[in-house]
């Protein structure tokens, strides 16, 4: 094996759950930089059917899926310690590698911890077989009925090997999906897509102290990349955010001014929790001239007319975009206009007589207008149109 430095790599052959006659043919994860990274994962990716995972989905997240398990990679999210350490910690890259090379035993686990565990558990809780939802007679029907969205490996770990919470959509509770907490491929608990926690896994005196150390919050101050990979570890970027978006709202726009203007500032950065630009945030609240300063800077405003909610939208953005002269057509991912949008949802909710809501949408839509967005006048969309008064 190549002498690499176990400050990037943790060898593989000492991963807790592995046996001797695995370690010479192992494969081993290296970090590079990237806290959400994507394996290449054979095995797993078999959870990515077009059952699960329309190519033709209207949703793009649900569109990448599919691609992303046809080129058999599988998004893992790396969860980061407050600390400064370059990389993740050890038993996160234990357990990454344990992911590596026990595809296999973890797959059959899923349908294991299915058929005993959730399944079970469901038809309880909706006093109905949970079978007419979902069909799960044998293992390969799997891929039927579930949908692998993520791995996320946690940072409360065990036996040197980081507990892994792994996401699914699942045709059993198509509302909140599933997930799937294990330690290397041992059962540990099961919950919501989104609401995995330890309770009832460990000692609740425990977890409150987890939840002190986790939950604390580092300081807000402007981060520069670490010395060995050169990059940021998530904490670090929202921290960084916060503390220019405070320099604004604390009127101290000369002090931003100096810190986005240098060379080394990356103005198109984008930050983990939304995965948005500095420029989004700026300009998402109301801060004009900083997100002017930004885009004279070089801020690229592609897709920023998409950016955000549209549900709650504001003016801000559309403001922006018309003073620093910039494309209020922009496309998104179906060839939709920001006005178009907009008329897809006033027309929804006209159905429905929503009309404090078409109210909010019409109020956009003449912004845009007034700057000089274009008004398509598709037939789908004349009833709305023509209740806004947009047509003279």
């Amino acid at each position: 094996m190549t002498n690499i430095s176990a400050s990037f790599v943790a060898d593989p052959s000492h991963t807790p759950g592995v046996s001797h006659k695995q370690k010479h043919k192992m494969k081993e994860y290296k970090f590079k930089k990237n806290w959400m990274p994507k394996l290449k994962l054979e095995v797993l990716t078999k959870l990515g059917s077009k059952e699960m995972f329309s190519p033709n989905g209207y949703q793009r997240w649900i569109r990448d899926l599919y691609e992303d398990h046809k080129a058999n990679k599988v998004q893992i999210r790396i969860e980061d310690a407050k600390n400064e350490n370059d990389i993740p910690e050890k038993s996160q890259l234990n357990a990454i590698n344990y992911i590596l090379n026990n595809e296999q035993n973890i797959y059959q686990e899923i349908y294991k911890t299915l058929t005993e565990i959730i399944y079970p558990y469901y038809s309880d809780l909706l006093e109905e077989d949970i079978q007419e939802y979902a069909p799960l007679n044998k293992i390969k029907d799997m891929p039927k009925v579930l949908g692998l969205v993520q791995i996320q490996v946690n940072l409360m770990s065990e036996n040197e090997m980081a507990w892994s919470t792994y996401m699914f959509e699942w045709k059993g509770e198509e509302e909140h999906g599933l997930s799937i907490l294990f330690e290397g491929a041992k059962y540990l608990k099961h919950d919501g897509a989104g609401d995995m926690w330890y309770d009832g896994v460990i000692p609740e005196n425990e977890l409150e102290s987890l939840r002190k150390e986790w939950g604390k919050q580092m300081p807000k101050k402007l981060y520069y990349p670490n010395a060995k990979l050169r990059s940021y570890k998530p904490w670090q970027l929202e921290q960084t955010k916060n503390y220019l978006l405070d320099l604004l709202k604390e009127n101290r726009f000369e002090e931003f001014k100096t810190i986005v203007s240098e060379d080394l500032f990356d103005k198109n950065q984008k930050f983990p929790e939304d995965g948005f630009p500095i420029l989004e945030h700026v300009v998402k609240g109301g801060f004009i001239d900083a997100g002017k300063l930004l885009f004279d800077l070089g801020a690229n405003t592609t897709g920023i007319m998409h950016f955000g909610n549209p549900y709650y939208e504001n003016s801000n953005r559309i403001y922006f975009m018309n003073i620093v002269g910039g494309n209020l057509d922009q496309l998104n991912d179906f060839q939709e206009t920001l006005v178009t949008k907009y008329l897809n949802i006033a027309s929804r909710e006209l159905k429905f007589k929503n009309f404090k809501k078409i109210e909010l949408y019409e109020r956009h839509i003449k912004l845009l207008l007034s700057y000089g967005a274009k008004l398509n006048k598709e037939e789908e969309h004349l009833e709305v149109i023509n209740h806004m008064g947009l047509i003279n």
